[in-house]
């Protein structure tokens, strides 16, 4: 969930071996490795997360994200389903980097 909005939904193990949503791939990102050796800074996701008493317009997650399109500006994307019992709300294929 993102200001608001279901963002991605799969069952578990699904989410964390294949996400989907810019958000969820950024979250997963800032988790600690812990079987790494060597130590390296946690990604962090740049920018502010949205005002939450006003209602997006356009994609809540555009102005932080790295995959950003025009259409991402205009619209806020709807849940579709990308895989058996797995659903993102995003104009971008993140897994290609297709529209």
């Amino acid at each position: 969930m993102y200001g608001g909005y279901i963002i991605e939904e799969a069952g578990v193990y699904d989410l964390y071996a294949n996400p989907r949503h810019p958000y969820t791939l950024g979250l997963i990102g800032s988790l600690p490795q812990i079987h790494e050796e060597s130590h390296k800074k946690l990604f962090s996701i740049e920018g502010m997360p949205p005002v939450l008493y006003q209602k997006p317009t356009a994609c809540p997650f555009a102005p932080r994200c790295s995959f950003v399109t025009e259409r991402c500006w205009k619209e806020n994307p709807v849940l579709e389903p990308v895989s058996e019992g797995h659903r993102v709300a995003c104009w971008v294929n993140t897994s290609n980097g297709s529209k």
